[in-house]
């Protein structure tokens, strides 16, 4: 089993060249605005899996969840923010996982957690 480690957002993490590293057993909470999205790298452990669990705090629906490739070739994306999933990838690869709000007022935040393991 994998220890969740609890870290928090550094900014600026808004796009793929920006993105904040983080590490299998990670847990991030973090808020969004629909102008400022968050964007994470990982890289893919030895399995060719990342298991995501991403939930929104409140209104889940204002927020999403996209998973790209270093190509940047969507993997996953996932309308609303109240999902445990799995995305194969090669192992050693790297992915960015983008969180973001499609709430209309740009000073709302939401306010999440994602947590993610690929052993």
């Amino acid at each position: 089993v994998e220890r969740i480690a609890a870290i928090g957002e550094q900014e600026p993490n808004n796009t793929v060249e920006t993105a904040q590293p983080i590490a299998s057993g990670d847990s991030v909470r973090a808020q969004s605005r629909v102008d400022d999205p968050d964007v994470y790298a990982i890289v893919v452990g030895a399995s060719g899996v990342v298991d995501i669990e991403a939930h929104a705090v409140l209104r889940p629906d204002d927020v999403v969840l996209v998973v790209k490739d270093a190509g940047g070739a969507v993997l996953l994306e996932a309308t609303e923010l109240d999902h445990d999933v799995s995305v194969a990838a090669a192992a050693g690869s790297t992915l960015a996982i983008e969180v973001r709000s499609t709430q209309a007022e740009a000073d709302e935040l939401r306010v999440y957690t994602l947590d993610v393991v690929s052993p």
